[in-house]
């Protein structure tokens, strides 16, 4: 059986990475893109969870002088409802807005919708016009 690790800080997160087994982790948060793919074909040889879904930080929207700021974790519900992205990123707020239905919305998030890859992220290309940088931890 697997194991689940659940950090509470980016440090720990990090740390537990670099002591991962190579390909035999998954990392998770809103697991939306997992729960699909585990219908779609046989389970993978995973040793590890890595879920990131306890980390304050990644959870966060904040507005700086260099723009807005969104952490991976911010769930699609959380982005379309959001004053500040709504005010600075409005076309975001509206591509999170119709990205799957509301089940999907309160659990899927930003960094999992990016860093799957899948074509049906809805998010990457307006991220793309708007000119958005990412910021990767490890």
């Amino acid at each position: 059986m697997a194991e689940w690790l659940r950090p509470r800080h980016m440090n720990e997160a990090l740390r537990q990475l670099a002591e991962l087994p190579a390909d035999r982790y998954q990392i998770i948060s809103g697991g939306t893109d997992v729960m699909v793919a585990q219908q779609l074909s046989a389970p993978h040889d995973i040793a590890v969870w890595l879920d990131l879904s306890a980390i304050p930080e990644l959870k966060t929207v904040e507005v700086t002088a260099e723009g807005i700021r969104i952490g991976a974790g911010v769930t699609l519900s959380v982005l379309r409802r959001h004053p500040e992205v709504q005010k600075h990123w409005p076309m975001l707020a509206a591509s999170a807005a119709v990205t799957g239905a509301a089940p999907i919305q309160n659990r899927a998030t930003l960094g999992g919708n990016l860093c799957n890859a899948s074509p049906a992220a809805d998010n990457a290309p307006v991220l793309l016009a708007y000119g958005a940088r990412l910021e990767i931890a490890g």
